[in-house]
This record gives C-alpha cells, sequence and structure tokens, in this order.
C-alpha cells in the first residue's frame, strides 16, 4: 500500500467533522458500541450515560471515538479505537465502510428484552397478563386439570379480576403497537437504518413498550440541534 492511499489528517477531519454535525445519532451509537464494558445490562440507561461523542479520527483500519461518561456525579473522557471488519484498500471506501458502521451500531439485539432490567419487567408482565387470559378462556378451561382450576379461582377467576386483567392486556398491547409503529416511522425516516433493524426495534417495542420507545427518542433527538442551527442560518 502507497502512501498516497492513505487518508490524510485533512480529509480525517473533514469526514470527521460531518459525522459529528450531520449525523449526531449515528456517532453516539457508535460510541456506545464502541464501549469494552458489557452494555446489554440495563441498556436504556447506557444509551443517556455518555455525552458529548465524537468522532476524532480515520484511517483505513479503523476509527477513533472521544465522548464523556458518567457514572452518578462522577464523568470521565474516555477514547476508543474501533477497527473496521477489514482494512479498506483505498480512502473511497470509508464512507460504505462508515455507513456499514452506522447500521451495525444502530441494530438492537433481541436480547434486551430480558437482559434489561426494566424490559425484562414489563415483558414478564405482559407475558404473565397473556397466559392468564389464556388459560382462564372458554376454549381452555375443559382441558386444564382440577388442582391448576383451583388455582386460578384462588387467583380471580370467577370475580372482576380476569375482567381487569383482559382490559389492561389488550390495553397495553394497544399502546405498544401504537408505539411500534411510531418507532418504525423513526427507524426509517429519521435514523434511516435497515428492515432488520426496524423490525428488532418494532419487536423490542411491542414487547417493553416506553423504555425502548424513549430510546429511539433520545437518539433522534440529537440530530434535532443541527437541524435548528440550519434552519436559522437559511
Amino acid at each position: 500500500m502507497t502512501e498516497s492511499n492513505e487518508i490524510s489528517a485533512e480529509v480525517s477531519a473533514r469526514i470527521c467533522s460531518h459525522m459529528n454535525d450531520g449525523h449526531a445519532s449515528s456517532v453516539h451509537a457508535m460510541a456506545i458500541a464502541s464501549q469494552k464494558s458489557d452494555v446489554t445490562s440495563n441498556y436504556n440507561n447506557n444509551w443517556t450515560s455518555i455525552k458529548n461523542a465524537q468522532m476524532t479520527s480515520v484511517s483505513l483500519k479503523s476509527y477513533k471515538m472521544s465522548y464523556v461518561k458518567c457514572d452518578e456525579d462522577m464523568c470521565s473522557t474516555e477514547e476508543n479505537e474501533v477497527p473496521f471488519d477489514a482494512a479498506l484498500s483505498k480512502p473511497a471506501g470509508v464512507k460504505t465502510q462508515l455507513i456499514a458502521e452506522h447500521h451495525k451500531a444502530l441494530t438492537p439485539k433481541l436480547s434486551w428484552m430480558v437482559t434489561d432490567q426494566r424490559n425484562f419487567t414489563v415483558s414478564s408482565f405482559l407475558a404473565l397478563g397473556l397466559m392468564y387470559c389464556a388459560l382462564t378462556s372458554a376454549a381452555i378451561e375443559p382441558v386444564l386439570p382440577d388442582d391448576m382450576i383451583s388455582m386460578l379461582i384462588f387467583l380471580g377467576k370467577d370475580t372482576n379480576t380476569k375482567l381487569y386483567v383482559e382490559r389492561l392486556v389488550i390495553f397495553t398491547i394497544l399502546t405498544h403497537l401504537l408505539e411500534g409503529f411510531f418507532v418504525v416511522y423513526l427507524c426509517k425516516s429519521k435514523l434511516k437504518v435497515g428492515n432488520l433493524a426496524t423490525s428488532k426495534w418494532f419487536l423490542l417495542v411491542l414487547a417493553t413498550g416506553f423504555y425502548t420507545t424513549r430510546t429511539l427518542l433520545f437518539l433522534v433527538r440529537l440530530d434535532k440541534p443541527k437541524i435548528k442551527e440550519d434552519a436559522k442560518e437559511k
């Protein structure tokens, strides 16, 4: 590889300026993904635990991130170097590689449904509500053993509890569905992620609701200050 194929400091600075000014949500997500610690536990808090995420340099082999990470009242500046999956042969491939990094950083893991404590709580209550409704339905009751029927009676099968639980489950599902469609809109029109990432965000919202929706809203808002500044300049 000749020296002329390397990314100059000037080009690196221009790329970083474009990413930091125009794609703040992507840079933030890439900074989150660059952390060496496990971010799958309580991931909702991890999205907001860092601030001032910046891409500081780009080479043919990697890019560097800088951000301020806070743990309660203690904050520190951290820097990480993130290697590309494969070293680039020429600077022209940087754009394609950074787009791939954008999609990778903004593609959620369905395991967050259970590894995050609040997500697990919401999804567990929803699953238990659905199970209760299924077991107390007229179609299932005749095939249940007597001891399980006795347990359901104890839980309120013959009272208004069944009606309350059914209404709560239906309301929760409808609310999560509406949030899910809103998240699909955010993913496609604001964050510009692919169908796989969009589908995973939708499933997460369907199971966990507001906690996941809040994460997407947080990311979208990162790009708003720049948008407002550009509007004022025009």
